[in-house]
C-alpha cells in the first residue's frame, strides 16, 4: 500500500482515463470526475478496507500511473482544484465510462461518458455544463483548501479529510505489471539494438 498526495493522485489518474490531446473543457470535466470519485472513496473510509486502501490503481477504480503526466491534464486539474461537486451537500461519487465517439447522450443513468465530454467540448460546451448534463441534481461551487470538509453521505462515520492530506492508494498486481512491462520493453529494445549493430544475418 502506497500513500500519495491527493492532488498528485488526480494528476496521474486523469491522463490515464482521458486523452491528453482532447479539448481543455473535456479534460476539466474529467478532472472533476476523477477528483470526485477519489474523494468520495477517501471520505467513506476507503473502498478496500480489508487491504487498508482507499482505491486500487487499476480499472477496479481509476487507473493511476505516476509515470504518466501531461501539461494539458495537469492544467485541467489545477484549474478545477478549488471546485467541488456535491449532491444534497455531500461529495458526489462521479462514475464515468468510455461511451461512444460522437455520442453526447446522457442516457439518464447518472454516469458521465468520456467520449461524450470530447464531443460536447467540440460543440463549445463548458466543463460545468457537462457535469450538469451527465449527473442529476448536483451543485458545483467554489471553495478553498481551508473548508474542504464534507462527508460522503449520511451513513458515513469515518473522519473526513481535507484536500492536501495524504491519499491512500493500493498498488498491487497492476503496479507490478507496470514495472514488468517497462522491464520487458527495455529488454526488447536492447535486443533490437544488438541486432542492428550486428547487421543483416548472412545466409
Amino acid at each position: 500500500m502506497v500513500s500519495v498526495d491527493f492532488k498528485q493522485y488526480v494528476k496521474h489518474v486523469l491522463p490515464n482515463e482521458w486523452f491528453a490531446s482532447w479539448p481543455q473543457e473535456s479534460l476539466r470535466a474529467g478532472a472533476m470526475a476523477a477528483k470526485g470519485y477519489g474523494w468520495y472513496q477517501v471520505n467513506r473510509g476507503g473502498k478496500w478496507p480489508s487491504l487498508g486502501a482507499d482505491v486500487m490503481d487499476s480499472q477496479c477504480d481509476q487507473v493511476y500511473n505516476p509515470a504518466v503526466s501531461y501539461a494539458s491534464t495537469d492544467k485541467a486539474v489545477d484549474e478545477t482544484w478549488n471546485q467541488r461537486m456535491t449532491r444534497d451537500d455531500y461529495i458526489h461519487v462521479a462514475f464515468y465510462r468510455a461511451g461512444t465517439r460522437d455520442d453526447g447522450a446522457s442516457y439518464d443513468n447518472d454516469i458521465m461518458y468520456q467520449w461524450g465530454t470530447e464531443y460536447w467540448a467540440r460543440q463549445g460546451m463548458t466543463w460545468n455544463w457537462m457535469l450538469q448534463h451527465y449527473y442529476d441534481n448536483i451543485d458545483i461551487s467554489a471553495t478553498t483548501d481551508a473548508n474542504l470538509r464534507l462527508s460522503a453521505g449520511p451513513a458515513v462515520s469515518s473522519a473526513t479529510p481535507t484536500w492536501g492530506e495524504p491519499f491512500r492508494a493500493s498498488f498491487h498486481r497492476s503496479q507490478l505489471r507496470h514495472a514488468d512491462d517497462a522491464a520487458q520493453r527495455a529488454v526488447r529494445e536492447a535486443a533490437r539494438t544488438r541486432r542492428r549493430e550486428r547487421g543483416p544475418r548472412r545466409r
